[in-house]
C-alpha cells in the first residue's frame, strides 16, 4: 500500500537484542540504502523491543559509518521522558495512517489507531492542525555524515 520495501531483521517479538548479527544486518542495510533520514523508536522505552531496535540502529550507524539525520518516535504509552523537538502535519494522510495501522493485526493494530489518532490530535492543537506526529531530534545525526564521538576516537 505504501510502496515501500520491508526488511526483516530475523528477530523474535517479546525477545529482541541487539546482537551482532542484528547489528551488522541493519549496518548492511544502511550501506545499502544509505538513507538521508531515519525514524527510530525512542532509547528509553519500556518496551524491550523497542529499545532494542534504538540500539541496534546506533550500533548499524557505528559499523557501516552511515550517518543519516535520525528521528525518534513517540510511542504513546512506552515512550519514557520523550520531549518533542518537532511537530509534523499529517492531517492529509492520518487517515489513511490509521487504516494501515488497524492491518496491522497481531499487534492489536485497532487499538493502536485509537491511540495514535488521540494522541496525534492533541499534537496537532499544538501547532494548530487537526493531525501531527511528535518527533524527536538527536543532535549527534543532526550533519549527516559526522559523529562527534567519533571524531574525538
Amino acid at each position: 500500500m505504501l510502496g515501500a520495501q520491508l526488511h526483516w531483521l530475523d528477530e523474535i517479538d517479546g525477545d529482541s537484542y541487539a546482537r551482532p548479527e542484528t547489528c551488522a544486518k541493519l549496518a548492511a542495510l544502511l550501506s545499502q540504502i544509505r538513507p538521508r533520514a531515519a525514524i527510530a523508536h525512542w532509547p528509553i522505552d519500556c518496551h524491550a523491543d523497542h529499545s532494542m531496535s534504538a540500539a541496534a540502529f546506533q550500533r548499524a550507524m557505528q559499523l557501516s559509518r552511515v550517518f543519516p539525520e535520525v528521528y525518534f518516535m513517540e510511542q504513546v504509552h512506552q515512550s519514557r521522558h520523550f520531549h518533542a523537538d518537532r511537530y509534523v502535519d499529517i492531517t492529509t494522510t492520518a487517515e489513511r495512517k490509521y487504516a494501515l495501522l488497524g492491518l496491522y493485526v497481531c499487534q492489536s493494530g485497532d487499538q493502536i489507531a485509537a491511540e495514535r489518532r488521540i494522541a496525534e490530535m492533541y499534537h496537532g492543537r499544538k501547532i494548530g492542525v487537526e493531525f501531527a506526529e511528535a518527533y524527536a531530534d538527536w543532535p549527534l545525526t543532526m550533519a549527516p555524515g559526522r559523529c562527534l564521538l567519533d571524531e574525538i576516537i
